[in-house]
């Protein structure tokens, strides 16, 4: 993985028949670190992630992921939508839904010692270990987007979770950092609010 950027966008144009919504997009996410896409409603930020995830194919550039294409790397992005529909009466713990992310290591048997070790370790970089045993049910929204980042998280070492909407692209970090116009910034682990360095 050394040497490759975790997101690359190299020229990338797009368009929805003949409304261009990404023009010359240059792009080189450092490895572990924090970043944001913002903008207006109708800015391309959910096309961006779309292409991130290789469910579109730009008209022009290149996408890549640790170095190759996104449909290559699919083990290595995790996606965490904006908005979370679940049945709430479904029995269904924090930790089960983390470990819902290791499932396709393995469709056969129940969740190896491994399988809990990373998905215990994925709620610790959430902060979210501690309710491990809680129904999903009975967290607070942003407590779920948090889970639903550890289950994407828990898919693979260097996953990247991407998410919708206000979400964003996230390569994890020990010590997450944030591209606030043009340059980094300390943001604080527990609310992802920037301050200064």
């Amino acid at each position: 993985m050394s040497g490759r950027a975790p997101l690359r966008f190299s020229d990338v144009c797009f368009a929805y028949e003949r409304e261009e919504v990404l023009h010359n997009v240059d792009l080189s996410v450092p490895d572990k670190s924090l970043v944001a896409v913002v903008g207006p409603n109708g800015g391309g930020k959910t096309t961006f992630l779309r292409l991130a995830l290789g469910l579109l194919k730009p008209q022009r550039g290149t996408v890549h992921i640790f170095g190759d294409v996104p449909e290559h790397r699919r083990r290595s992005i995790g996606y965490v939508a904006q908005h979370l529909s679940f049945d709430p009466a479904f029995p269904v713990s924090v930790l089960d839904v983390v470990l819902m992310g290791r499932a396709e290591r393995h469709w056969l048997g129940p969740y190896r010692r491994d399988d809990h070790a990373k998905a215990l370790e994925a709620l610790e970089r959430v902060q979210l270990a501690h309710l491990s045993r809680r129904p999903l049910a009975h967290l607070s929204g942003g407590e779920r987007q948090r889970a639903l980042i550890a289950h994407a998280g828990a898919r693979h070492r260097t996953s990247v979770p991407v998410g919708g909407g206000s979400g964003a692209p996230v390569v994890p970090a020990p010590a997450p950092r944030a591209l606030l116009h043009g340059r980094h910034v300390d943001t604080d682990p527990a609310s992802g609010a920037p301050h200064a360095p």
